[in-house]
């Protein structure tokens, strides 16, 4: 009994290193890498139990012949959550905070180059075909710094260039069901 728990003991301190963590996310990001057929990168990533994650460099490529042009890169994420979150039917979502942020968007027809990214994370339904359920999700705080967003529309032959130097929004009531949300 007692090194069982000298082994969870030792687990424990164990994925509290930040070499320990990184080595986890580089696995998922390959992993993701070849579920979704293109590349997927993590610099460094750091987490406290439960209610933290930092993350530095996340890229994601574009799918297919593609694979060296950036779809998304996040140089900076912060993300700050209710303790013991996964608990909880409620996930509270406490402050957002990013930078250095770049999304190319771009399409030739209907279908977006993002595309694979969205029916990959959507939810799921079950073998009765009905959509699981979902944890509601509560945002307080979001908190962006140096974003660009390019959008090439080959489709309808328009292109978008935005740039934010800095986005600072208190969100009051983020209702995912409803597409809703209402800032302060």
């Amino acid at each position: 009994m007692g090194s069982l728990l000298l082994l969870i003991l030792l687990l424990y301190g164990v994925l509290h290193l930040s070499y320990v963590q990184t080595r986890l996310a580089r696995y998922v990001a390959n992993d993701l890498s070849k579920k979704l057929n293109t590349r997927v990168e993590i610099d460094k990533l750091t987490f406290s139990f439960f209610d933290e994650i930092e993350l530095s460099k996340l890229i994601i490529y574009e799918q297919g012949d593609s694979k060296t042009d950036t779809l998304a890169f996040l140089g900076r994420f912060n993300l700050s959550v209710n303790d013991y979150f996964f608990l909880k039917d409620s996930i509270v979502i406490k402050k957002v905070n990013a930078s250095d942020i770049y999304l190319n968007a771009r399409r030739t027809d209907k279908k977006w180059n993002y595309d694979f990214l969205v029916d990959y994370f959507s939810g799921g339904k079950t073998s009765s075909g009905k959509k699981t359920k979902q944890p509601s999700l509560k945002l307080q705080s979001i908190q962006l710094t140096k974003i660009r967003l390019h959008q090439r529309d080959g489709w309808y032959g328009e292109d978008l260039l935005v740039d934010f130097a800095g986005l600072d929004v208190d969100v009051e009531n983020l209702d995912l069901d409803k597409n809703k949300i209402s800032i302060k």
